[in-house]
């Protein structure tokens, strides 16, 4: 994948996260959130009986889920301690993915930030 993964970051923090499809081994969607981490991500994961994230990613999780039995994984990107530091960790990250073909349904948001 590309993606530092020997840093051992703490998911019950506020930080940054990717969204792992396991059948591609690839970051998805690039999200953040203030507080946990884990938490954060347990929407994505749920039932899917309601929107989560953008209508992109809603569809690809219900697809991963309702046809193909599977569920996107959690990837601690960056721990951060403040709202700015979580806004310029996100774009840094998406950036950074989607030049490696990653964070693809993060479309909209790495062009226009």
């Amino acid at each position: 994948m590309g993606v530092e993964e020997n840093k051992q970051i703490d998911p019950l923090k506020s930080g940054v996260f990717g969204l792992v499809d396991p059948a591609i081994d690839a970051v998805i969607y690039v999200t953040s959130a203030e507080g946990s981490m884990y938490k954060a991500f347990q929407k994505y994961k749920g039932d899917l009986f309601r929107q989560v994230g953008p209508v992109d990613l809603y569809r690809y999780l219900s697809v991963m889920k309702f046809c193909h039995g599977t569920y996107v994984t959690l990837k601690c990107l960056e721990e951060c301690s403040t709202r700015e530091e979580l806004k310029h960790a996100k774009k840094k990250w998406i950036t950074k993915l989607q030049a490696k073909g990653e964070a693809f349904l993060n479309k909209q948001e790495g062009r226009n930030k």
